[in-house]
């Protein structure tokens, strides 16, 4: 499963792409004000506080704070511009920098679309928009040496008479835009407080894909009491449903213990196997903690192939030789136990493959026929596919999955474990239980080998050594001025930070909730880099720490 915008949009003549907002650190408070109402819904860009909306065009990137500084040439000579900024970013082709800039005088009286400036030795152009006591102007500048400026004049007055004043529409403005628009931002409060803050009627808002993106999100946290909560909420109605025929089952199997336990089971019945498969629920990091503990005992089976849907394919052979996840690597992989699966994984000699293809018609037969790509190059080939939910299915009556297509066309009979379907309370971490108990129930899909109940607590001591995972405690004095205020802890690898910088994954993240200045975490014993950003984006601290037991 991948969270998409919908296709219409790419259908439209003005459309954002990878759509991030600018917010500076200097300037006047009321600006700074401003951008926090800053939306986009794929297509539109609309303030909520100022009622402004405008469009613009696919290819112009709007960057946050620490991405990009600015060195348009407007600044060099007009200071002033700079404290009414409420938009800057660059468009890629051809080249040019933008700027929308907000004021409000009661000295404005006219209603006018302007065109300003054409500086065509400067290679600049402005144009304003104005309506009684509220003033919008557009900057726009070369980057690079252009032949005029000819395309500057057409794409500004486009923008320019695209923006209103006094709009709502509110009802355009969608989660799944809002998410999409701000997901791959490093702070995840900031992307959080965007969807709390939207400018969306309550009554339209679709629990369960609400139920998806704060899941998602907050999943980089899973000590957060809000994720607890949503989980549980989940959890607690799937349990029930299922209640009956897992007692059943559970009691059955009682009477027939397996003392082995999980892993040696997997480990038995994988031996003859060239492929494995297993799934995950994409806001549940208990699954890549268990998914993290098959990868040794598959390695001694002799697989050495790791094809993971959530990798883009674009970068496997980066990763593969940068050896190090990074948060460019995919989506879904920047959460911490991901990440720490993905180094696992490396350390052991996997070579990662992308083999997800979210633009074919038929998305789970182009799926297979990638997974079959790695068995025709390389007939040694044994592969632990990992993928999202119901892809697994070998077989479903309702649509042929990537599982059933695999199966069909190479001939090969893979082991799937379903860790998503079957949800329940026990007391052990983990229970596998052969598909064939359940064939009967209509609640479940027992088009797979096996089910495995996962109720792991993620924790670090799950994949670190435990006796080496030990608390860190720090005071941070630039914390005082944060009170009662959520701020987001990350703590990378300094040796991945060092070399990746913003693209880095943490290995911790925590929203904390500021009552004093301390900052109190769980590590293994390492050097690492702590960094603390507030819900508006902006960096409060970074800085290396030592974690070791004193001697």
């Amino acid at each position: 499963m991948t969270l998409k915008q919908k296709n219409g949009m790419l259908k439209l003549i003005f459309f954002f792409s990878s759509i991030v907002l600018f917010s500076i650190s200097s300037g006047c408070s009321s600006s700074k004000m401003y951008r926090k109402h800053n939306y986009h819904n794929g297509v539109v860009y609309y303030n909520n506080f100022l009622k402004i909306s405008g469009r613009f065009f696919g290819d112009i990137n709007f960057y946050t704070i620490g991405e990009k500084e600015i060195h348009t040439k407007f600044l060099k000579k007009n200071h002033s511009i700079k404290k009414n900024i409420i938009l800057y970013g660059r468009a890629k082709d051809p080249k040019y920098e933008v700027i929308i800039t907000y004021r409000e005088n009661k000295k404005i009286k006219k209603s006018t679309d302007t065109l300003l400036l054409n500086d065509f030795k400067n290679q600049k152009v402005i144009y304003k928009k104005s309506t009684k006591g509220k003033e919008i102007k557009l900057y726009i500048s070369a980057i690079g040496s252009h032949k005029s400026n000819l395309t500057m004049l057409r794409d500004g007055d486009k923008i320019i008479k695209s923006f209103k004043f006094n709009s709502n529409i509110e009802d355009q403005v969608q989660l799944i835009d809002i998410f999409n628009t701000y997901r791959y931002e490093n702070n995840f409060l900031y992307l959080l407080n965007k969807l709390d803050q939207a400018p969306i009627n309550t009554k339209q808002r679709n629990q369960w894909l609400n139920f998806q993106l704060y899941t998602t999100i907050l999943s980089n946290d899973t000590s957060n009491k809000r994720y607890q909560e949503l989980i549980k909420k989940y959890d607690s109605k799937r349990t029930q449903n299922l209640k009956k025929i897992t007692e059943d089952v559970l009691a059955t199997i009682s009477n027939h213990p397996n003392k082995k336990g999980v892993l040696p089971q997997i480990k038995n019945v994988s031996k003859h196997k060239k492929v494995v498969m297993l799934n995950e629920n994409h806001w549940s990091p208990n699954h890549r903690i268990f998914a993290h503990s098959l990868l040794p005992i598959l390695k001694e089976n002799g697989f050495n192939y790791l094809a993971i849907e959530a990798v883009n394919k674009d970068q496997d052979s980066i990763l593969n030789e940068r050896g190090i996840p990074a948060k460019s690597t995919g989506y879904y992989t920047r959460e911490p136990y991901f990440g720490i699966f993905i180094r696992k994984a490396l350390a052991l000699g996997y070579h990662i493959v992308g083999y997800d293809d979210d633009v074919s018609n038929n998305r789970e037969k182009a799926q297979a026929e990638n997974l079959i790509k790695i068995i025709d190059k390389d007939p040694d080939a044994k592969i632990f596919v990992y993928a999202g939910i119901d892809h697994i299915l070998e077989y479903n009556p309702v649509k042929k999955m990537m599982a059933g297509y695999f199966k069909e066309l190479s001939g090969i009979n893979p082991l799937t474990i379903d860790q998503v379907e079957i949800i329940a309370n026990t007391n052990a971490d983990t229970i596998l239980l052969e598909s064939k108990y359940f064939n009967q129930s209509e609640l479940i899909n027992s088009g797979v080998d096996y089910f495995l109940i996962n109720t792991i607590k993620p924790n670090l001591k799950k994949v670190y050594k435990e006796n080496t995972v030990f608390l860190f405690s720090s005071e941070e004095k630039t914390l005082k001025t944060y009170k009662n205020e959520d701020v987001l802890v990350s703590v990378f690898l300094e040796k991945e930070y060092l070399k990746l910088k913003n693209n880095s994954i943490p290995i911790k993240n925590k929203i904390l909730s500021v009552k004093d200045n301390t900052i109190e975490l769980e590590l293994p014993e390492g050097n690492y880099r702590l960094k603390i950003m507030d819900g508006n984006n902006k960096v409060i601290l970074s800085k290396e720490i030592n974690h070791h037991r004193s001697k």
